[in-house]
């Protein structure tokens, strides 16, 4: 009774699963030279683990120790190299960088000598301090090309075309310089930039025309000469024009500009202002043929066209009439 129990229960739980044989047991065991030879793999893997550890070490030590040797033995500054100086010696050039011979040349910090310089010395328009292996500094400054002076009472402001200011309170108009009319400058120090704070009020023949002005001076931060301004000297630059002795912006929409105190250019407003002043320059260069001393004004106003009212002295006009009058 019991055995016939016994065979229904199996029957009733189905067939019987054999248990699976593991791959280990399916795989042929190995000879010695096989388990000699992986031994093998295994230790040569561990050899180059630690001697890349050690390479690794040795490397960063080295690297550690150049370092060091770098920032403490070698490669002490022994001298400077001045370029581009006129003005101002080589020795205030390197006193007013701060930077003195035996400090580390890679320490140093070239950015802050180079605004050093600026600040200090106001004629240097730019300058810039590179790092010359194995002990020099280089220094190459650019000292200020165009001068322009703006008349507070009965002194003049002097500074350059980007607006550093260079001196306060001068007695005469430097040589050279341009008298710039029309502009206001304020917060000015020397050495810094000149302040052009926007006008409260500014005339425009339209509502138009100011609210643009207005947005303008919003987006620059600065007065609306002070951009005419800047236009001005671009286009100056890059047409070749130099020797201004006059830049007056008291309307901006009638530009005038002085050439050697003899020749105005009438630009109107700042609209292709490098054009305007390329074809004044070759008007002038058509009237000095005859005579380099002639004077008048030059209307570039309209498009690709030009005016050229010669100016005549009242000297020579009594000549002429004394000498028809013979």
């Amino acid at each position: 009774m019991n055995q016939k129990t016994t065979s229904n229960q199996k029957r009733a739980a189905g067939p019987q699963k054999r248990p699976a044989v593991s791959a280990q047991a399916e795989q042929p065991p190995r000879s010695r030279d096989e388990l000699r030879r992986a031994q093998q793999l295994r230790t040569q893997k561990k050899r180059r683990r630690k001697k890349a550890i050690l390479y690794l070490v040795l490397f960063l030590l080295i690297l550690g120790v150049g370092a060091v040797l770098t920032f403490t033995v070698f490669f002490h500054i022994s001298g400077f190299e001045v370029k581009g100086n006129s003005r101002y010696t080589a020795q205030e050039i390197i006193d007013a960088s701060g930077i003195a011979k035996g400090e580390n040349l890679f320490l140093c910090k070239t950015e802050q000598a180079a605004e050093r310089i600026t600040e200090k010395l106001p004629y240097v328009e730019s300058v810039s301090v590179k790092r010359k292996l194995p002990d020099k500094l280089i220094v190459t400054v650019q000292e200020a090309q165009l001068k322009l002076a703006v008349q507070q009472g009965n002194s003049y402001l002097i500074m350059t075309g980007s607006g550093k200011v260079l001196e306060i309170g001068a007695t005469q108009l430097p040589e050279g310089a341009a008298l710039l009319k029309g502009v206001e400058v304020r917060s000015a120090s020397p050495g810094k930039q000149a302040g052009f704070p926007p006008k409260a009020q500014q005339t425009q023949e339209s509502a138009k025309a100011e609210e643009t002005v207005k947005a303008q001076q919003q987006e620059s931060g600065q007065s609306l000469e002070k951009d005419i301004l800047d236009h001005l000297l671009q286009a100056a630059q890059q047409t070749g024009l130099s020797e201004i002795t006059q830049i007056d912006l008291t309307d901006p929409e009638d530009i005038r500009v002085t050439y050697q105190g003899r020749m105005e250019l009438l630009l109107g407003d700042d609209e292709q202002l490098a054009q305007k002043i390329q074809l004044g320059m070759e008007v002038i260069a058509r009237e000095d043929t005859g005579n380099p001393e002639k004077k008048g004004s030059i209307n570039l106003t309209i498009p690709k066209k030009a005016f050229f009212s010669e100016t005549i002295e009242p000297a020579q006009t009594t000549q002429s009439t004394t000498q028809a009058a013979e």
